[in-house]
């Protein structure tokens, strides 16, 4: 055997591409198993079984659980009863108990302690998991109080590094929550999804965390709604404590002044998410010393108004910064967009790749532009044109939009590597400014070779008398088509109009101009200005119906086209 197959590292990372981990441990719901899952654990099974490969190969088999489950199942069957029944997971509550009897019908219980060697069967696998998804499972309190009172204070979970908790907190009892408290000396990433209906217990664990796990670098908190003031509270304290972060993504979650002063001190943050208050930014944001975020690459802020953006970025620098997305709520002001741009214009065009402005849509407000308020035009965005390496560019407001071909020509000239151009993709264009020829878009195509979406209005005007012509392929086709045919390409047309007459000229110009089978697009004609009511709903279906008839016939002549090459 070669010296390097000896190596247990080596071995890990081969075996690891047999298929994922999380295969194996869907193995008591084997249905939802694709026949590659399957045929990939039954090879790391029988590998497992090979003296010269055990080792390795229960690595990859045990290093990601999605559950405590088949720990049970590693003991002998006279430590452990079985039970079936929707009732009998007496930790779950409701309907999580039901939905967990879905997967795993059997409940498992310890009826007596388990002995010494019983724990060293159980630390032999516990050892190697890297990875827990979630501590839901199909045990029930005592099996739990097992797991919670080893007999050597030994972490039960010694080189567990990511930890995942799904609506944990409304689905476990208190004699379970305990489990949290454990040390995790090797955990370096830990996710709290949904709900926290008992906030001790997010407290209790985020305050144990620097002693027993002090390796902590990613924290991900996400709530499915802003103002759980407890909630912010928490996050913002422990994050004052926390001595090395290098990813902080808290969806929803408002930091203090405090929280983010202590992660601009820290060396090694890379990406940070919050939500930036508007009560206690305004009292301080005045006596607040300039931050220094030195390796933030990638910054995430979720706020009301952009004028909150546009104070703390007077206060703050980002040298390196890569990607800068905001969402907020209220409709912003030309001066407030202007200096957002202005800012980043004399700080960081050079490295920014990614900018998004998103101003978030609610079911309660009406989805349409309004006809008297402000219009998006060229020279709003000229500022960008100084970010010369960006790659991907959305903004999406509730204004009507008057950008025209030549507009969008002049800004994607100075963004050679341009993927992604996004303008608008929920509010929607204007109704009595077109959008963008079919021309304009083969040379807006041609500007960026690398563009691969777009969202945008489209003028289809041209194509209602039927005579639209595409340019000859070799100049029109996206050039990223003919050197990577496997490249994607999508296009959203947002509210753009078309009529029965254009269908036709507009599919085969869509032929013409983008020749793969991997094309796709979207018309999500939201309301126009000047309609209403039921008018405006007749009118988007009449339009998403024609638009889906112009892909199925451009998609029909590009297999015409391939059918008679092949010939």
């Amino acid at each position: 055997m070669h010296p390097a197959l000896q190596l247990d590292e080596i071995l890990f990372n081969i075996f690891s591409r047999c298929d994922p981990p999380l295969g194996l441990i869907k193995q008591y719901n084997t249905r939802r198993c694709s026949e590659k899952t399957f045929s990939g654990v039954v090879g790391l099974v029988a590998l497992a079984r090979t003296c010269t490969f055990k080792e390795p190969a229960l690595d990859v088999l045990w290093s990601e659980l999605l559950d405590l489950t088949p720990l049970a199942r590693c003991l002998p069957q006279v430590c452990y009863r079985t039970t079936r029944g929707h009732n009998a997971g007496s930790t779950l509550t409701g309907h999580a108990s039901q939905r967990s009897h879905v997967s795993t019908p059997e409940w498992y219980s310890f009826h007596r302690p388990l002995e010494q060697h019983e724990w060293d069967t159980l630390r032999s696998y516990t050892r190697r998991v890297r990875s827990i998804r979630d501590f839901k499972g199909a045990l029930d309190a005592d099996c739990v109080r097992t797991f919670l009172n080893p007999p050597n204070s030994e972490p039960l979970f010694p080189r567990l590094r990511y930890l995942r908790f799904v609506s944990l907190f409304s689905t476990y009892s208190n004699d379970t929550t305990p489990l949290l408290y454990q040390p995790f000396p090797s955990l370096i990433s830990v996710e709290f999804l949904n709900s926290f209906s008992s906030l001790s217990v997010l407290q209790t664990f985020l305050g144990s965390s620097p002693r027993d796990s002090p390796n902590i670098e990613r924290l991900s908190v996400r709530v499915s709604r802003d103002g759980n003031d407890a909630v912010d509270r928490v996050v913002s304290d422990y994050i004052c404590r926390w001595s090395n972060p290098r990813i902080v993504l808290c969806d929803h979650i408002t930091l203090n002044i405090d929280a983010i002063t202590h992660l601009s001190c820290t060396p090694n943050l890379t990406q940070l998410k919050f939500t930036l208050g508007e009560i206690i930014l305004p009292d301080r944001i005045t006596t607040l010393q300039e931050l220094c975020f030195d390796r933030l690459q990638t910054l995430h802020v979720y706020c009301a108004s952009l004028s909150l953006v546009s104070k703390l970025l007077g206060r703050i620098r980002l040298p390196v910064i890569t990607d800068f997305v905001v969402e907020f709520k209220i409709n912003p002001s030309k001066q407030q967009l202007a200096s957002i741009f202005t800012y980043l214009q004399s700080s960081v065009s050079d490295s920014i790749t990614k900018f998004c402005l998103v101003q978030r849509r609610f079911p309660s407000r009406l989805d349409v532009a309004d006809a008297s308020g402000l219009v998006l035009v060229y020279d709003d965005l000229r500022p960008t044109m100084a970010f010369r390496n960006l790659r991907h560019f959305e903004l999406n407001l509730q204004w009507n939009v008057g950008l025209t071909g030549d507009d969008l020509l002049g800004l994607t000239a100075a963004w050679p590597c341009l993927e992604g151009l996004l303008i608008n993709r929920e509010w929607g264009w204007r109704r009595d400014l077109n959008g963008v020829t079919p021309e304009g878009m083969v040379r807006l195509l041609q500007t960026c070779p690398s563009l691969s979406q777009l969202a945008l209005a489209i003028d289809t005007r041209s194509c209602d008398n039927g005579c639209l012509k595409a340019p000859p392929s070799s100049s029109c086709s996206h050039p990223t088509r003919r050197s990577n045919p496997t490249h994607s390409f999508s296009i959203d047309f947002l509210d753009s109009v078309i009529t029965p007459a254009a269908v036709p000229a507009m599919a085969a110009f869509l032929a013409d101009t983008v020749p793969s089978d991997l094309l796709s697009f979207t018309a999500r004609n939201r309301c126009y200005v000047g309609f209403n009511g039921f008018s405006a709903i007749v009118r988007r279906r009449e339009h998403i119906t024609m638009w889906r008839e112009v892909l199925t016939q451009a998609n029909e002549a590009i297999e015409r086209r391939c059918c008679q090459s092949l010939d």
